[in-house]
């Protein structure tokens, strides 16, 4: 995850300029930082989005941080593709690099990961979870923290969301 005060301070940069020399400003300005162009870019197509980066609610700018979040690495996970959303994160289709399997990764959303009481809840719904077997719970595989970013391992299963059933 990019650093969210580099990351807010190359936003505004960005938005400050006309919108034909913003591509050429953050390939400078990020010099080479892939994830944090990304990241840049998704924040100011959302801001585009929404008119102003004050006018959205925190919960848009996580999730376009997230969408931003495709094809990156954590820990030795890449994240595919954004499945759901709820409370506690997001939950992408990801492939483990190491057993070459796929698996879906839910990411701690920043301000829950931020606060002891927040990181004490998730690892205690990872416990949780991880202590159940039975066909209609996924398996979880595991919990971790790598490269600032708290996260939970679980099996992937295809097919129909719950809200879709």
């Amino acid at each position: 995850m990019a650093d969210w005060k580099r990351l807010k301070e190359l936003y505004h940069l960005a938005e400050a300029r006309p919108a034909g020399e913003r591509a050429a400003f953050l390939e400078s300005a990020c010099a080479g930082d892939e994830e944090l162009l990304r990241e840049v870019q998704g924040l100011l197509a959302a801001g585009d989005a929404a008119g102003s980066f004050l006018e959205y609610a925190p919960d848009i700018l996580w999730e376009a941080r997230a969408a931003a979040m495709a094809g990156t690495v954590v820990g030795h996970y890449r994240l595919e593709n954004l499945l759901g959303r709820g409370g506690m994160g997001l939950v992408y289709r990801a492939t483990d690099l190491r057993l070459a399997r796929t698996v879906a990764v839910k990411l701690l959303r920043p301000e829950i990961a931020s606060t002891p009481e927040g990181r004490r809840r998730f690892l205690r719904e990872a416990k949780a979870a991880s202590a159940l077997q039975h066909p209609n719970i996924v398996t979880i595989h595991d919990a971790d923290l790598a490269d600032g970013r708290d996260f939970l391992v679980m099996e992937f299963v295809d097919g129909q969301t719950l809200a879709e059933i």
